[in-house]
C-alpha cells in the first residue's frame, strides 16, 4: 500500500502487505478511513488498522465463516456495520463496534451477569450491570 497524500511523492507504508495467505479477492476501507477490510480466498475476512499511516498498516482482527471466497465487503455509511458476501452464497452483517455488540453477546449468554461473568465475557471493561 501507498501513501500518496503527495501524489508527487509517493510513499510505501511500511507493514503494508494486507494478505497473509492466499489471493485477495476484495477490500473496502470503513467511511473513516480509519480501518481496512480484506476478503480472501481461503474465506477469512481480515480486519487492518490504517488510522496511522506513519505506524503502518497492523492487524485488528480476523472474521470467519464463510466456506469459500469472500468476493464482495462493503461497510455502512456510519462504518459500524461491515457486509460480508461469499461464493458459498451467505451474506453476513458483522458489528465493527465493540460496544454494540457487548448488549447482545450478554443477552445471548442468558441475561444479566454478576461482576465476575462480566470480567470473563470482557475483560477489561467497567462493569456494567444494566448491559448484560
Amino acid at each position: 500500500m501507498w501513501d500518496v497524500s503527495d501524489p508527487a511523492r509517493p510513499q510505501s507504508l511500511s507493514g503494508a502487505q494486507v494478505s497473509d495467505r492466499g489471493v485477495l479477492m476484495s477490500l473496502a476501507f470503513s467511511p473513516d478511513g480509519r480501518l481496512l477490510a480484506t476478503g480472501s480466498a481461503d474465506g477469512v475476512v481480515r480486519l487492518w488498522n490504517t488510522a496511522d499511516p506513519t505506524r503502518g498498516i497492523t492487524p485488528a482482527g480476523r472474521l470467519t465463516g464463510h466456506q469459500n471466497q469472500v468476493g464482495t465487503l462493503a461497510f455502512s455509511p456510519d462504518g459500524r456495520t461491515l457486509v460480508t458476501a461469499g461464493w458459498d452464497d451467505t451474506v453476513r452483517l458483522r458489528e465493527t463496534d465493540p460496544a454494540r455488540l457487548l448488549p447482545r453477546l450478554c443477552a445471548a449468554t442468558a441475561g444479566p451477569h454478576d461482576r465476575e461473568v462480566w470480567q470473563l465475557h470482557v475483560p477489561g471493561t467497567p462493569y456494567a450491570p444494566g448491559r448484560g
